[in-house]
């Protein structure tokens, strides 16, 4: 018998069960495969601690998850930074960003059993467990796939399926997408551990010649040890006593935390790069590590992977059929920048600690010495270990008004990263009598708007010159007249329909995809020391560091911070 979902979502790690929750969340039918058994209450089995970013606490509040995981988190209040063997360090600290924290470490199988919990408290959610993906065949409105379990085979069909299991995707073989995989030669070897000397709230990476090690706090003397080797090395350390391998964590990391002890059972992790050469195929989208696969030194792979969610979400919200073409393809699009900057940024890392030279290592110490001196450079290291999707705007320009759109479209050509703040009401009014309104617009005022492609998206047969003004005096008889010859000009102004203006500020926003448009209203503005943060009326947060107010003789922003006229 056929069973019909909107949504299959293969995998239920921690990446497909969100997904799952959040799609659910829109009233869609979704089946979860995975060949595990659902987490049970013992726990201990994965003693990884997963450093939760700003990004993903958005989202996990967002789906009403983080409630439940509060009890289970430590916040990370500053990260220290350094090199083995090599002068420089630096400290990131929230309080320098205006947060309350730059991240929250919780354990990965209580992450888990949270969401199993979720899974199946959601009615439309139906999970498959201890089941496998044997065949997926793709139809014009649907997907049927073939399961397979213990003693039974089951068919599904979906409108969409969604890959979110791992490096090793069957969906994506099943698809035929091509994986690019770099073997970085190392091991990550996870353990938890007490130290002598906690230091509250704060996680250390460590660099060294063998790749990074971090500590995670946990709460009191309890920590997560990420120790990263060389993938010839792992057995012997994974077989070491307990005492060898703290002597060996002890050696790289020094005494900063005091002796090591109470050490926990160890277990590997390979680190590779493996992406994916396309995120979606016809009714299906790759997310998490079946779209990329990234080395852990920066906390960035699961981060990363809930961000693919969040987009996905954002880009099914509100429509009909979730495996549209056109639908895959913008959350394809809104991806790609956020998966090459994070990508390049831990595996620059990862090449570059890894480099031996002496002159290398000199020159890592400086660079951590630059950002703990450069407060720019410390705050943009620290905007990606939170997980911005990009470092916080350089500016954002609350007002989507001529004024507003012009100044965000020069902004954006000029190189800069800038976020435009728009009410949700249209500003392009109706053509016709119903809009009266027009703007009398200079040579100079011309030139600005063609500098950013606006002029050339207004009808020419709706653009009026002019070349003679005259202002008089009826009472008085006295007259004063301005020729547009005179001054040299084909025109002194030109007459534009406040319709026509809009129609094509819109269109310039458009054509300008890297310029990040926000639908909503100011809620509440707090300047920090080195950026300024802000709350929309959509329940979004912003981070920029300049704010221009285009946003009218009554402006918000003015008021917000306590500006007066």
């Amino acid at each position: 018998m056929l069973r019909e979902f909107d949504c299959a979502v293969v995998g239920a790690g921690l990446a497909g069960a969100t997904a799952a929750i959040g799609l659910a969340g829109f009233g869609l039918r979704v089946a979860v495969i995975d060949g595990r058994s659902p987490v049970s209450a013992a726990l201990g089995g994965d003693v990884r601690g997963l450093a939760l970013a700003s990004s993903s606490q958005q989202l996990l509040t967002a789906l009403g998850l983080w409630s439940a995981l509060r009890d289970h988190l430590t916040p990370i209040r500053q990260v220290h930074i350094s090199t083995q063997g090599h002068y420089g360090s630096t400290t990131l600290r929230a309080a320098t960003m205006g947060v309350p924290a730059l991240g929250y470490v919780c354990p990965a199988d209580q992450l888990l059993m949270t969401l199993d919990e979720a899974l199946a408290a959601t009615p439309r959610i139906t999970p498959f467990y201890a089941t496998t993906l044997q065949t997926l065949v793709p139809a014009a409105d649907r997907v049927a796939v073939r399961l397979t379990g213990a003693q039974s085979e089951t068919l599904i069909s979906a409108r969409l399926i969604v890959a979110a299991d791992g490096s090793h995707s069957a969906v994506r073989r099943h698809y035929g997408i091509a994986a690019q995989q770099t073997d970085y030669g190392q091991t990550a070897i996870v353990a938890n551990l007490s130290v002598e000397h906690p230091q509250l709230h704060t996680a250390s990476e460590r660099f060294t010649s063998a790749g990074p090690c971090a500590l995670l706090p946990l709460g009191g003397a309890r920590h997560v040890l990420v120790r990263t080797a060389r993938s010839a090395d792992a057995e012997s350390l994974l077989t070491a006593s307990p005492a060898a391998f703290l002597a060996d964590v002890q050696t790289r990391f020094g005494w900063r935390y005091g002796r090591f002890s109470a050490l926990g059972p160890r277990r590997a992790h390979p680190l590779i790069l493996n992406r994916a050469q396309q995120l979606v195929a016809p009714r299906a989208v790759l997310i998490g590590n079946a779209a990329n696969t990234i080395h852990p030194n920066a906390a960035q792979g699961l981060n990363l992977a809930l961000r693919d969610v969040a987009t996905l979400l954002d880009c099914l919200a509100g429509g009909d059929d979730p495996g549209l073409s056109a639908t895959l393809a913008d959350y394809a699009a809104r991806r790609a920048q956020d998966q090459q900057h994070t990508v390049n940024f831990s595996h620059g890392l990862a090449r570059l600690f890894a480099l031996e030279a002496p002159l290398v290592g000199m020159g890592r110490g400086l660079a951590l010495a630059a950002c703990e001196l450069l407060p720019p450079l410390r705050s943009a290291l620290m905007a990606r270990l939170m997980g911005w999707r990009a470092p916080p705007n350089e500016w954002l320009i609350v007002g989507g008004g001529a004024v507003g759109v012009t100044t965000a479209c020069l902004l954006a050509d000029a190189g800069f990263s800038v976020a435009i703040l728009i009410s949700p009401a249209s500003p392009v009014l109706p053509e016709g009598p119903d809009d009266l309104r027009s703007y009398s617009l200079t040579p100079a005022s011309r030139r600005i708007l063609a500098a950013c492609g606006i002029w050339e998206r207004l009808a020419p047969a709706r653009i009026t010159p002019y070349d003679r003004l005259q202002v008089w005096d009826a009472a008085r008889g006295a007259t004063l007249a301005f020729d547009a010859a005179s001054c040299g000009r084909p025109a002194l102004a030109y007459m534009v329909e406040h319709s026509q203006l809009q129609a094509a500020l819109q269109a310039a926003l458009l054509a300008r995809p890297t310029l990040s448009v926000h639908a909503a209203t100011l809620a509440a503005l707090r300047p920090g020391e080195l950026c300024c943060h802000l709350q929309l009326s959509n329940g979004q947060s912003l981070a920029a560091r300049a704010v221009a107010a285009c946003d009218g003789g009554d402006s918000p922003v003015r008021a917000m911070v306590g500006i007066e006229c």
